[in-house]
């Protein structure tokens, strides 16, 4: 984690280095080292960082700290901010799995069920794309192998053609 506190103070490095390397270290003193409180600094230092911009990945990860003090109503403020702010599928999903959680420990089961189906949507469509993108792949390995079984057949008929005009004279 002392690596990221050099990044994070150092002008060196360009603003999103040091925006990454904050958020990263907060996710270790929350995580790792169960320090909320230095986590929720960090993050207030990201949020101030990014001026406006890129907050879903921060307001998240402030759910997230929330969420283990288990301060649970501010918890799923942030992670419902967070999901209205930020575009990412995954992250888009993972709020959404929270907050059907959160919700059912407030005991509200209509926004639970909610966000549960929104959650089996944002699920599916990122198994989906990832079945697309599998199956981009191996269409392009396809075409890649029946192009080099292509270049090996004409070289092959090539060297058949060249060495039977070597024989003739």
């Amino acid at each position: 984690d002392s690596i990221f506190s050099e990044i994070i103070d150092n002008e060196m490095y360009s603003s999103s280095q040091r925006r990454i390397a904050t958020i990263h270290l907060a996710k270790i003193n929350m995580y790792y080292y169960h320090k909320y409180a230095d986590a929720m600094n960090l993050i207030n230092r990201y949020l101030e960082m990014t001026k406006g911009r890129e907050y879903g990945p921060g307001l998240g990860v402030k759910a997230d700290v929330f969420y283990e003090m288990m301060e649970y109503d501010s918890a799923f403020n942030y992670y419902n901010e967070s999901m209205n702010s930020y575009d990412d599928l995954y992250s888009r999903c993972r709020n959404a799995d929270k907050l059907s959680e959160l919700s059912a420990i407030k005991g509200v089961s209509e926004k639970a069920i909610y966000y549960h189906k929104l959650y089996g949507q944002l699920r599916d469509s990122i198994i989906e794309i990832e079945k697309a993108r599998e199956i981009e792949e191996l269409r392009f390995k396809h075409n890649e192998e029946l192009l080099e079984e292509t270049i090996a057949h004409k070289h092959k008929r090539f060297t058949i053609i060249g060495l039977s005009s070597l024989l003739s004279l």
